[in-house]
């Protein structure tokens, strides 16, 4: 395997150098969201997508199958594209066949606080409504697309793995395939929730902008998510924890509110059926994560999704995670993961 791989690294940069991959063009649309920007939070409706369109796609005629990415927390879009890796990636891939040509499609899940937690919510966003309904729609609207749930497929990474995986989880007729990368929000890990040292920072915090990033914020923006309470500035958001007499104590009942509608593994009873309507699943997760909370999480997770005899493929890698871009696992596994849930639907690329 280390040897396969090896060779077709040493195949890319010979490509890069020699310029022998035919190069994709990378287009920003900007979609005004009527589901998105009414909340307390105060999100902006304009959600600025990134699009890969393959060579030849202005003259080919043809329609494509389209994958679509979610970013995580922290991040955006744009900084995917930033360094040039991702599209260079695509078009040695489908220069070299690894995959059929496709249209990627990076949406916008960026928020004025550490990003989106994918729910829908009345105070943090109806992001998988935003998804669905529209989303999806102006992609298939405004560009030559197999508009069938085999041609569509859905990848993320970190929270936006989970993102993938809750909309295929609720949302099958959509797309048939998903691939999550190193996903988190998946159960529970080995320090429990209401453990954590930054407890007492984000209570003490007077606004949002007081928050630190990390733990804090991330904690706050699925509490906004998944606790809201409009009736609650400046964070519109109940927590699991609160300031007893300064002791910090767990209030039972929103942790319960919260795993339930948070953790995935919790809803796959309701799911379960709906998962088996998808034609690929796949998970990975790197050993090394400095977080072994999500390598305990994954493992439990895929584990249920055997018991509820879901098919499934996952893999616990030699890696910390956040390097699918640098280890070659996009090349060697994310790409024809998805070249294979394409073909099996029968939908290569077709005269429109």
């Amino acid at each position: 395997m280390r040897k396969a791989y090896l060779g077709l690294f040493l195949c890319f940069i010979f490509c890069l150098l020699s310029g022998a991959a035919s190069a994709g063009e990378i287009i920003d649309r900007t979609l005004r969201s009527r589901i998105l920007g009414g909340e307390h939070l105060g999100y902006d409706p304009q959600r600025h997508i990134k699009l890969y369109l393959p060579s030849g796609y202005a003259t080919s005629g043809k329609r494509y199958p389209v994958l679509y990415h979610f970013h995580g927390l922290f991040w955006s879009n744009t900084q995917a594209f930033a360094d040039g890796n991702l599209q260079r990636t695509l078009d040695f891939a489908m220069a070299q066949g690894i995959i059929p040509e496709f249209i990627w499609v990076a949406g916008d899940f960026t928020t004025a606080g550490a990003g989106a937690f994918f729910e829908n919510s009345a105070q943090a966003g109806r992001w998988l409504d935003h998804v669905v309904e529209e989303l999806v729609p102006y992609v298939d609207s405004h560009f030559r697309t197999l508009a069938t749930r085999e041609a569509r497929g859905l990848l993320g990474e970190f929270t936006g793995a989970y993102g993938a995986l809750k909309i295929a989880m609720y949302h099958p007729e959509l797309a048939a395939s998903v691939y999550a990368m190193h996903p988190v929000g998946t159960g529970l890990g080995w320090v429990p929730m209401s453990q954590r040292d930054f407890w007492s920072r984000l209570l003490t915090a007077r606004d949002p902008a007081g928050v630190p990033d990390g733990f804090e914020s991330v904690f706050l923006a699925m509490a906004q998510a998944y606790l809201p309470r409009p009736d609650k500035p400046p964070f519109y958001a109940d927590f699991i924890v609160r300031n007893s007499d300064g002791e910090i104590v767990v209030d039972s009942k929103n942790f319960h509110t919260l795993r339930t509608r948070f953790l995935l593994d919790t809803q796959i009873p309701a799911a379960a059926e709906n998962l088996k309507q998808l034609q690929g699943i796949k998970l990975d997760w790197g050993r090394y994560d400095s977080n072994q909370d999500h390598v305990l999480a994954n493992q439990n997770f895929v584990r249920l999704l055997e018991d509820y005899g879901i098919e499934h493929e996952a893999e616990e890698y030699r890696g910390n995670g956040h390097d699918h871009w640098t280890n070659g696992r996009v090349l060697r596994d994310v790409l024809p993961f998805f070249a294979r849930m394409f073909a099996a639907g029968g939908k290569g690329s077709s005269a429109g």
